[in-house]
């Protein structure tokens, strides 16, 4: 779905002609990181099949771009969490939420050791709209 549905976007928006397409990425490119914090440049080595089909849609994106002048802006999301967000109740935010509500301990797994990256779905809404919205070269 990610690969055919980027596709069918990027196709879309060549044919009528629109100006900017804004395609949401993840984190998931990146693969286990080799040092924290993850930036940019690091190297992009997912370890996932949805990682690797991240990765090929941001390879659609940059095609789309050289081939047809399209503009293209890619955000690369950490885990989004929120109200509407379609997610499981196991997993950590809306775990923690739960528990903490319940007047349950939260479970910490492991070592407490590991790291992940959130944002509000509000955030990751705002940044889309920024992105679709902003001319020139970069949006921060």
């Amino acid at each position: 779905m990610n690969i055919l549905g980027t596709f069918n976007v990027l196709e879309v928006a060549r044919r009528l002609d629109i100006r900017r397409v804004v395609f949401a990425s993840s984190a998931a490119v990146y693969g286990v990181p080799l040092t924290l914090p993850v930036v940019e440049e690091d190297p992009l080595r997912p370890t996932n099949l949805y990682g690797v089909t991240k990765l090929a849609g941001e390879r659609l994106v940059s095609l789309y771009h050289e081939n047809y002048g399209l503009e293209m802006v890619t955000l690369r999301f950490g885990n989004i969490y929120g109200v509407g967000v379609f997610t499981r109740w196991d997993t950590v935010i809306p775990r923690f939420v739960r528990l903490g509500l319940e007047g349950k301990p939260l479970t910490i797994y492991g070592d407490g050791g590991s790291s992940r990256d959130f944002v509000h779905v509000w955030d990751a809404v705002e940044a889309l709209r920024l992105s679709a919205e902003a001319g020139g070269e970069g949006v921060d």
